[in-house]
C-alpha cells in the first residue's frame, strides 16, 4: 500500500492531500483557509473572517431543510463564490454581514439607520443586488460575476457605506 505524500503548511499542520468523507474535506478546507488567512494583511483580515463565517455556515447548514423548512444545503460552490465576491469587495467600504440564504447561497448585507439597507447575493455566475436608501433611491439589478467587482455595485457601496 502506498501512502500519499504529506503536504506541509508552515506553522499549522501537515495534512494528507486526499480526505475521506465530507467532514474530512471540510477540515482540510478549513486548514487551507487558516493558512491563507495567516498570510493576509491585518488590515484585510475582515475578508478572511467573512470567508470563515461562510465555511462555518456551510458546515452547520449542510443538510436539506436546515432552516426548519425546505432550505437547500449550502454547497462548497456557494462558499467559493462568496469568498470570491468577498475578495473583490472594495477596500474603502464598511464590512458587510454575511447571511446564509435558504436558496443555498449567501448574501452580503450592509445597513445603517434611516432606512439604508443594501444586499448583494452571490449566486454564481451572477450577483443580484437590491437596496433601499430612505426616500432617495431603490437600486436593484443583476450582474455577471467577472474578474473585477461590478462598478455599479461598487458605486452604490462607496456612496452609502464608505469607511470613515
Amino acid at each position: 500500500m502506498t501512502v500519499p505524500a504529506q503536504r506541509e503548511i508552515p506553522g499549522i499542520v501537515s495534512i494528507m492531500p486526499r480526505a475521506v468523507g465530507r467532514e474530512a474535506g471540510w477540515s482540510m478546507a478549513a486548514v487551507e483557509m487558516a493558512h491563507q488567512h495567516s498570510r493576509d494583511s491585518v488590515l484585510q483580515a475582515w475578508r478572511g473572517t467573512l470567508s470563515s463565517q461562510a465555511r462555518g455556515y456551510a458546515i452547520d447548514r449542510s443538510a436539506p431543510g436546515w432552516d426548519g423548512y425546505d432550505a437547500v444545503p449550502i454547497s462548497r460552490t456557494a462558499v467559493a463564490t462568496a469568498a470570491r465576491v468577498i475578495d473583490m469587495l472594495p477596500d474603502n467600504v464598511e464590512v458587510p454581514e454575511i447571511v446564509p440564504e435558504s436558496s443555498g447561497g449567501f448574501s452580503l448585507d450592509w445597513s445603517k439607520g434611516d432606512g439604508m439597507i443594501f444586499s448583494v447575493t452571490a449566486s454564481f455566475p451572477y450577483m443580484v443586488y437590491a437596496g433601499v436608501f430612505g426616500n432617495e433611491e431603490s437600486p436593484h439589478g443583476k450582474v455577471r460575476v467577472a474578474d473585477e467587482f461590478p462598478s455599479t455595485i461598487s458605486s452604490i457601496l462607496t456612496k452609502y457605506f464608505k469607511k470613515v
